[in-house]
């Protein structure tokens, strides 16, 4: 029944995006895809690139071709979520393009009403993806005038548009909707920096920094974190990629080169909905009380307001109480009933948080499920698009409610208090209108200090549980011990060790001071290799859950074992042909220099390091073989806290 109403109640709604889908052939997938449009060959030379990066940009993305064509160039690129198509612009004979995942483009003719008097570069799809944004700039004074709008919800594709209000000129390369703050970010060239531009065509630049060593960022995109990426040049062809903070417009990072491209454009879809409902508590007694939250995360670029909530929970099962809903929504069912119902929800960016109350029936022991219904949405988003449990394994559960059976009231039968004079809480593991504990407290939980045995009562209005437990006292107190500080060497490893008296399953918490790693903090005995003074700390727990901590320092002498060899055969057969220090760790060198038996300097490196030939003699003095024989060699090593340790001895060649 809920689905049923769930698509009446949509149903015009759904035909609006229906009518967008009418004719497509391959749908891309809202995923984390960037498409980069470049003019390769002349200015009627197009081609688009898909593509896909990492958050930080550490890697340097691989381009894959999506379209190739002689005769037409695509700019203004945007993707619409309506569909899962690209849109964009010839801006040369003003055609407009929907291009599909197999690279075909489909000509839908001149958008009815373009003001074909303007160059039209910059552009995109907006969030709801029925709409083309355009700017459109004087072919003469080149500065942008105008704010265009392309309707792609119908088959007319009519435009409008707005003047252009800006306390400066121009020069707009290219646009992109934030997905959480759903602002329209653009690049201006002319004064190269970020601008914000608002629907009604306001352009605002305050607080971006002018980028004066890039010419042109031609394309601009979202990731869905909202990380803002562009595509642009410092001089000549674009082919940096480049991460810029959205939050002033500095470049963060790049990475180079990608296709080249004399006027590029770009577009991906960042837009997502996050959908969860949670259940507190999971366990609960017949005729007890739960309460549902749905949590909806909103980074779709703009609020949603015309769709449904719709979640049946199981029979036996009323809602009590509904907290959280818009005023403007309509409650269609709830309070009374096992099934809540709200009409035209509105959803806005970021977080958004419904709580429902309900009353457990006085079913059987046993696991309950539900999952909600939520939508319509366009077709970028899930169809259908169910709640998801986000403690459950899986991206599609259900959330679980169970029914307790009366041994489930306590979750253990015996607990350990670990210490003397320790505390130790005891938690009622189900969820009931009444606790009633031995000692005469009626808290979900009680606090014990001293061993013994406990019970509790834990009641609703059908149902009445009873359950005990052993609070233990350890035979021992828990103990461990590192044993005392100790001193290595610069470049050796530590292993620590330990005597502890826990048996049974032991789990380790390690951590290290400093710039200090561990091969694995919780193993037994992690490895690392400490290039300064260091504390380690050690927490214990064994299987009755108790803890025990203790720490050692390990002092690190800075002195390095670095080896020099005393001969070396620079004749270029692959083996021992360079000269240089070498050693257990990649330390900084300061200067290695070489000396014939004259006196005279024949080799130096300053700034290298151990380990790198190229901080190494290859055995000639101005590219000019040395003669065998012997040479003096003197190095100064980089050590921490400021140290440098000092090295020298002889060398001999032989060829």
């Amino acid at each position: 029944m809920a689905s049923h109403n769930f698509k009446k109640n949509s149903l015009l709604f759904a035909l609006f995006w229906l009518s967008l889908a009418a004719t497509a052939q391959q749908p891309f997938q809202c995923d984390d895809e960037f498409f980069l449009s470049t003019s390769r060959r002349g200015f009627n030379w197009g081609a688009i690139d898909r593509f896909r990066v990492d958050s930080l940009l550490a890697f340097a993305p691989d381009y894959d071709p999506l379209f190739f064509d002689e005769t037409i160039r695509i700019v203004a690129l945007g993707y619409s979520v309506a569909d899962n198509h690209l849109y964009g612009l010839d801006p040369f004979t003003y055609r407009l393009y929907r291009m599909d995942a197999g690279g075909n483009a489909t000509d839908l003719g001149i958008p009815q009403g373009l003001d074909t008097s303007y160059s039209y570069f910059a552009g995109t799809v907006n969030p709801f993806g029925n709409s083309l944004i355009l700017i459109g700039r004087n072919k003469t004074t080149e500065i942008d005038e105008s704010y265009c709008r392309v309707s792609l919800s119908n088959g007319n594709y009519m435009s409008s548009s707005l003047t252009i209000i800006s306390d400066v000129a121009t020069q707009i390369d290219d646009i992109a909707f934030d997905p959480v703050f759903g602002t329209l970010f653009g690049y201006d060239s002319r004064n190269r920096h970020l601008v914000n531009i608002s629907t009604s065509g306001v352009v605002t630049s305050v607080g971006f920094q002018t980028l004066s060593g890039i010419s042109y960022m031609g394309a601009i995109f979202f990731d869905h974190h909202g990380n803002l990426f562009t595509y642009g040049a410092a001089g000549g062809a674009e082919t940096t990629l480049y991460l810029l903070d959205k939050r002033n417009g500095a470049i963060v990072t790049q990475k180079n080169p990608g296709p080249p491209g004399n006027f590029t454009d770009g577009c991906s879809c960042p837009f997502r909905m996050v959908f969860e409902k949670t259940v507190a508590p999971t366990l609960v007694l017949p005729c007890g009380e739960v309460t549902y939250t749905y949590r909806i995360y909103n980074t779709a670029g703009s609020a949603y307001t015309q769709v449904d909530l719709i979640d049946t929970l199981p029979a036996g099962f009323v809602i009590t109480q509904l907290n959280g809903v818009p005023a403007i929504s309509q409650v269609l069912s709830s309070v009374g009933t096992n099934v809540l119902h709200i009409r035209d929800l509105h959803v806005l960016l970021g977080e958004n948080s419904i709580t429902v109350r309900a009353r457990v029936g006085d079913v059987p022991p046993g696991v309950y499920g539900s999952q909600a219904f939520f939508g319509p949405f366009p077709k970028a988003f899930p169809d259908p698009f169910l709640s998801n449990d986000p403690l459950a394994p899986g991206n599609d559960d259900p959330t679980l409610v169970t029914v307790a059976e009366r041994e489930d009231v306590l979750s253990d039968t015996a607990l350990v208090l670990c210490n003397a004079g320790a505390s130790l809480i005891l938690n009622a593991a189900v969820g009931a209108d009444v606790y009633l504990w031995s000692d005469g407290s009626t808290n979900s939980f009680l606090d014990v200090t001293t061993p013994g045995l406990y019970w509790v009562e834990a009641s609703t209005a059908c149902a009445n549980y009873r359950d005990t437990i052993q609070v233990l006292e350890p035979a021992e107190p828990l103990s461990v011990d590192l044993g005392a500080d100790r001193s290595i060497r610069l470049g050796d490893q530590f292993v620590p060790d330990f005597q502890t008296n826990a048996t049974g399953t032991l789990q380790f918490s390690w951590s290290a001071s400093g710039a200090t790693t561990l091969s694995c903090p919780d193993c037994a005995r992690p490895v690392s290799q400490p290039q300064e003074d260091t504390y380690y700390r050690l927490t214990l727990t064994n299987g009755d859950g108790c803890q025990v901590a203790d720490s050692v320092l390990v002092t690190v002498i800075p002195a390095l074992d670095v080896y020099a060899p005393n001969a070396f055969s620079p004749n270029a057969d692959g083996i021992n042909d360079v000269f240089y220090l070498q050693g257990k760790v990649d330390a900084p060198i300061r200067y290695l220099r070489v000396f014939d038996r004259w006196g005279a300097l024949v080799f130096e490196c300053l700034d290298g390091a151990v380990n790198d030939p190229a901080c190494g003699w290859n055995g000639k003095f101005k590219d000019k073989p040395m003669p065998e024989g012997g040479y003096i060699f003197v190095a100064e090593v980089a050590l921490p806290g400021g140290f440098g340790q000092q090295l020298s001895g002889s060398v001999s060649v032989f060829r």
